[in-house]
């Protein structure tokens, strides 16, 4: 589980606020020859950033020989 915030102003410069929230699993195969990850990140910014709220899944799989 994370939490993180991204604060892109200062003094003239107005690039927008983000912040996001993550929540991820990572499962191991038999023999750890195999691995699945998955994610799921919450998002949000301001207007200045494109007031956008939303959700991205992530997967990822990985076979180690």
């Amino acid at each position: 589980i994370r939490y993180s915030y991204l604060d892109l102003n200062d003094q003239d410069i107005f690039g927008g606020e983000q912040s996001n929230s993550s929540i991820a699993l990572n499962w191991y195969g038999p023999g750890n020859q195999l691995r699945i990850q998955s994610s799921l990140i919450h998002y949000n910014t301001d207007e200045a950033a494109g007031n956008e709220d939303d959700y991205v899944v992530q997967l990822r799989v990985q076979l180690h020989w």
